[in-house]
This record gives structure tokens, C-alpha cells and sequence, in this order.
């Protein structure tokens, strides 16, 4: 039987990535052309911390968009192998190729990190959007991936 992580996860994070490069490119175009505001009434930056600032953000904002928009997928598995869904392209692995999974600390619902053996760059997904615990910078999913995964990845050895 297929298990699968979340699509609604995926779409969301693709949506969210849309959004932060939208805001990046907002505020760079705030930097670039100050005199040419989008917004009616809004004062023009004043000062090299305000520039300084805005800067960091937009790189934050586009950092954030590209890990969203390029590194994130959707993970499909049984016992013998992973399927990695990116978009319309779809990767299948088997569970010996799996290095690593580990959880991302601080992020809600909890994000997964895969790494592999072959030369393939690291996946982030995530397995439920609805059942998870969350306390601080911890968070806990119950749909028992995690476990499953680890005990996969120390079968295979």
C-alpha cells in the first residue's frame, strides 16, 4: 500500500514561495525607484539603514521563495521504495539509496529533510498538514513517518 505526504503542504509552499518573490520584488523595486512608489502616499526611503534593511529582507524574501518553489516535494512510499513528486516530475528510489531523514527543528507542521546516498540534492516535504502537535520549536506529526523511515534506513544497513 502507498502512503503519501501532503499535496495540500506542496501547493501551499508553492503559493507561499509565489508570494515572497512577489514581496522581494517589491522591495527592491522600492530601493531601485523610489520616486516611482506603487502605492499613493508613502514616504520614499530616507536613510542607508532603511536601504540596508529593506536589501535584507528582499534576500531573505528570495531565499525563502527559491527553498519553497524548488526544494520542496511530495513523497510517495511503500516498503520498497520512495517516489519523489516534483511538479510533473516524478523520481523513484529505493529505500538502501535513503541516507538520512531528519526533521527540520522549528517548523510547523513538522518539514522532513531526506538525504540520499547517489548524487541527488536533498528533498524537504512534508507528511500532514492537519495532525500535529506543536510546542516552541518542536513539532510532532502522528502519521508515524518518521519512525517508519528510521527503521527503513536501519534495515537497509
Amino acid at each position: 500500500m502507498v502512503k503519501t505526504g501532503s499535496y495540500t503542504a506542496y501547493y501551499f509552499c508553492k503559493l507561499a514561495g509565489l508570494c515572497l518573490a512577489t514581496l522581494a520584488v517589491l522591495l527592491l523595486h522600492g530601493i531601485l525607484f523610489p520616486q516611482h512608489t506603487l502605492v499613493a502616499g508613502v514616504e520614499t526611503i530616507a536613510s542607508a539603514s532603511d536601504i540596508v534593511s529593506l536589501l535584507a529582507v528582499s534576500g531573505l524574501a528570495l531565499g525563502l521563495s527559491y527553498f519553497t518553489l524548488f526544494r520542496f516535494c511530495v513523497v510517495e512510499y511503500d516498503n520498497k521504495n520512495v517516489r519523489i513528486v516534483h511538479g510533473s516530475k516524478r523520481q523513484t528510489t529505493t529505500w538502501s539509496n535513503v541516507r538520512n531523514v531528519t526533521k527540520v527543528i522549528g517548523c510547523t507542521p513538522p518539514v522532513y529533510r531526506m538525504t540520499f546516498k547517489d548524487d541527488r540534492k536533498p528533498i524537504y516535504f512534508i507528511m500532514s498538514m492537519m495532525a500535529f502537535v506543536s510546542i516552541g520549536v518542536w513539532s510532532w506529526d502522528f502519521t508515524g513517518f518518521y519512525q517508519y523511515a528510521k527503521d527503513k534506513i536501519d534495515e537497509v544497513e
